[in-house]
């Protein structure tokens, strides 16, 4: 899923492109994990400044343990079950959040200044798994294939950016 955050468009509408200059900034990689949440969102170190822009690239994935396997494995989320791409969401500083969702483009004009933050919804993320996995089969005599307290869900997170100004 991918969010963006243009800034030369709104500062310079009517800027012809040869008159803008664009440097790139760090690429930057990051796991936002099920432990970031809205209290405690993981703290990318990213300032956003003026004239900059960004663009949030997410892949979900998650593991699990089950009790029909001795060690945790990697599981496909599957395209049956509801999308998770809305529940990863951004902030800046301590301005609102906002969903990774689709495409987002935003204008710096609109944030507030600070530090990126992101975190994941696990329990919407978990509400989206259908019920046959999690629930015991059987009168509780085989349990769950998987158990809120053992599944992990992440996003592996990719953000580029660039600063933008008049030259």
């Amino acid at each position: 899923e991918i969010a963006s955050i243009p800034v030369y468009l709104s500062v310079l509408p009517s800027a012809a492109t040869a008159s803008v200059e664009i440097a790139a900034l760090p690429r930057r990689e990051f796991v936002v994990e099920d432990k970031h949440t809205q209290v405690t969102p993981l703290k990318t170190g990213i300032q956003i400044q003026d004239n900059e822009q960004y663009i949030i690239n997410a892949v979900f994935a998650y593991s699990g343990k089950s009790p029909y396997q001795k060690e945790p494995n990697w599981y496909r989320w599957s395209s049956d079950w509801p999308n998770v791409d809305e529940d990863l969401y951004f902030r800046v500083g301590t301005g609102p959040w906002n969903k990774v969702n689709g495409r987002a483009i935003l204008k710096t004009e609109d944030l507030d200044k600070g530090e990126l933050q992101l975190f994941l919804d696990r329990k919407r993320i978990w509400e989206k798994i259908p019920p046959k996995f999690k629930d015991p089969k059987m009168l509780g005599l085989l349990p769950a294939i998987f158990k809120y307290r053992d599944l992990h869900p992440q996003f592996n997170v990719v953000i580029t950016g660039r600063k933008v100004r008049a030259k």
